[in-house]
């Protein structure tokens, strides 16, 4: 990376305005980084760089696969803006798509919001023979009339290579769903289980991703040995949780976990049967010693997410149990700074996240302490003082950094710590760990 452009990056990140924007996004495009430059804009839709971007995006996208006909990564996505359609028009982005192939073999198919409902007559618009589809994608407002529910599930088993399925909007596709024998994983805003029968056609389906979860049915109907390995669900319908939890002990390969709403007494107790589980992800908890009591059989820890809770000084030592732990991230969570002198046990630990916490000068300082520390992410801590940078300096083992909305002095930890990676403050890639968003 040039100087100009750090110069560029610094000004920016200090004083956010759209003509700054514009200087650093056409920065990143000259230096082939269009991903990082549509970050950037994305949101500007009256930009006419955006526009540009977005077909320069796809065409560079095009090309890549273009030169690999072969790669099961191959996919193609209809876009209105890269290719020209325009929904209101006669030919539909479906033929769009099928009209243009990327070397004849698509193997994930996106159905563009515009494509709007699926019925008797445009069913017939799919049959082109796309049967090495492994991954389907359905956009907002995609779904299925009832008058061609039986025509779309005939249309949807043809595809035998099925592995993945995200259903962006309400999953109306889940009636119409055949029996995938390859489906892995299912993601959907929302997912209404009506019987057990439903998800027990999926027998190797190891990842389930949910917005909003419902299930009206016994868990003494669902399979015990269904493969699902991975489970997120963001919210449920509060008189339902308690199937929810006599569901989830049917999952005896449970390895990740991650909850969006807060638990009963119980129910935290059910989390301890996990034995093979390696992340967990909490919200809205208050933790106490004899809550988190209840998982000390969880052994194979790696992953520990707790976002918008609070932990008391006896319940953050109790994280000692997890030997494992590698990865921390107490995000918009409430403790004591010197709470985190109990984490000095943890030997293994690697990563932690303590965004936007009461995290002050006290607590930066315990970090030193901490034998395998290499990331650090303590984004929007307003309490930190003018040491901190210099508490930065005192972690040995620190391999990168990001203290984006801090008073840390990013070129005096430049000048004293160059072996230390700064992230780009614009965006932190530790928030895929603490968010439960379902894209």
């Amino acid at each position: 990376m040039d100087e100009s452009l750090r110069e560029l990056e610094r000004q920016f990140s200090q004083n956010p305005t759209e003509a700054l924007r514009r200087q650093v996004a056409t920065a990143y495009r000259r230096q082939g980084r269009l991903f990082d430059a549509w970050r950037l804009i994305r949101n500007f839709k009256d930009w006419p760089e955006r526009r540009e971007l977005s077909l320069a995006m796809w065409q560079e996208q095009k090309n890549w696969f273009d030169a690999r006909p072969g790669s099961r990564e191959a996919f193609v996505q209809w876009a209105p803006t890269a290719l020209g359609a325009h929904s209101e028009g006669k030919a539909s982005s479906i033929n769009t798509l099928i009209r243009n192939p990327v070397q004849g073999h698509i193997y994930q198919l996106k159905l563009d919001p515009s494509s709007r409902t699926l019925n008797k007559r445009s069913v017939p618009e799919f049959e082109a023979g796309f049967k090495f589809i492994s991954s389907l994608i359905g956009g907002d407002g995609f779904k299925a009339d009832e008058s061609a529910h039986t025509q779309l599930t005939n249309w949807l088993s043809g595809f035998k290579f099925i592995e993945h399925f995200n259903s962006q909007s309400n999953l109306h596709w889940w009636p119409v769903l055949p029996s995938w024998p390859h489906l892995t994983r299912i993601r959907a805003r929302f997912l209404h289980l009506r019987s057990h029968e439903e998800l027990n056609r999926f027998p190797k389906l190891k990842s389930l991703s949910v917005g909003t979860f419902s299930l009206l049915s016994s868990a003494d109907n669902f399979q015990d040995n269904l493969a699902i390995q991975h489970v997120r669900i963001r919210q449920i319908y509060r008189p339902e949780q308690y199937l929810l939890f006599s569901f989830l002990p049917k999952l005896k390969a449970l390895e990740s976990l991650a909850l969006g709403f807060s638990l009963h007494g119980d129910e935290m107790e059910t989390l301890g049967r996990f034995k093979k589980l390696k992340q967990l992800t909490l919200r809205f908890e208050t933790l106490s010693a004899e809550r988190l009591q209840m998982l000390s059989s969880l052994h194979e820890m790696r992953s520990l997410t707790l976002s918008r809770c609070a932990i008391s000084n006896e319940a953050m030592e109790r994280l000692l149990q997890f030997p494992k732990l590698q990865s921390l991230s107490l995000v918009e969570t409430e403790f004591e700074n010197n709470a985190l002198s109990h984490l000095v046990g943890l030997s293994k630990l690697e990563n932690l996240e303590l965004s936007k916490t009461p995290l002050d000068d006290n607590g930066l300082s315990e970090l030193k302490r901490f034998p395998s520390l290499k990331r650090l992410w303590i984004q929007t801590c307003p309490l930190l003082g003018r040491n901190s940078t210099d508490l930065i300096t005192d972690i040995p083992q620190l391999e990168e950094i990001d203290f984006n909305l801090t008073r840390i002095d990013k070129l005096r930890l430049q000048a004293t710590r160059p072996d230390v990676t700064i992230l780009n403050p614009i965006e932190s890639p530790f928030t895929k760990h603490s968010s439960l968003k379902i894209h």
